[in-house]
């Protein structure tokens, strides 16, 4: 038999799962429309899912844990614990390069500067969503760029995940522009404070 705080916490829960979607979707959609602008081309971009991630399933969120990725990684500059990493295999961040500058048509620019602006945008549009939510300026820190093992990425994340007993957040998001589908992931790492903030705008606005 559930208990009545049991029940609480499951219902906050979803309560939380359902919003973050909601969010995710809502600044996917955003940022959508600013990459379209960008290489004038229609993109789209999925949010199918949202759900909790425990330390020990992290490395395993892709086919291969030692498959080397491309991660960009943003983080809330002010006292609001938050991390963002936006993270493609090798491949499908060459693919989504590929398509950026042929449809640019520029030359002259790295695969790192592509990459750290489209994550600038696609991340900078999930915390503007956040930010509309909370009433409340979010300020991330410049985008930085990694290319790594996975594993070797999110171990300082997995550390403290384990240590701090908590769960990071995934949201499972593909791109498709000209037939081409870029398959992703978005890992979000909430602090308590920011997570309380997130689950009482939700109540205020209910």
């Amino acid at each position: 038999m559930i208990n009545e705080k049991t029940y609480e916490n499951q219902t906050t829960e979803h309560s939380l799962n359902t919003l973050l979607l909601n969010l995710g979707r809502r600044g996917a959609d955003d940022a959508a429309k600013a990459l379209s602008e960008m290489i004038f081309k229609n993109i789209s971009i999925d949010v199918s899912r949202v759900h909790m991630v425990s330390p020990i399933e992290m490395p395993h969120l892709l086919e291969s844990h030692e498959l080397q990725t491309v991660v960009i990684i943003e983080q809330l500059s002010q006292d609001l614990d938050c991390d963002l990493l936006l993270i493609f295999s090798i491949e499908e961040s060459e693919n989504l390069v590929k398509l950026f500058l042929e449809a640019m048509g520029i030359e002259g620019i790295t695969q790192e500067e592509v990459m750290q602006e489209i994550g600038n945008i696609l991340l900078g549009n999930f915390l503007n969503a956040f930010s509309n939510q909370l009433q409340l300026l979010l300020k991330p820190t410049p985008p930085r760029h990694y290319v790594d093992y996975f594993n070797a990425i999110i171990e300082s994340y997995v550390t403290r995940l384990l240590y701090e007993e908590k769960n990071a957040t995934l949201f499972d998001t593909s791109l498709r522009c000209a037939g081409v589908n870029i398959k992703g992931l978005i890992l979000m790492f909430i602090g308590e404070d920011f997570k309380d903030k997130i689950i009482l705008s939700n109540k205020l606005k209910t």
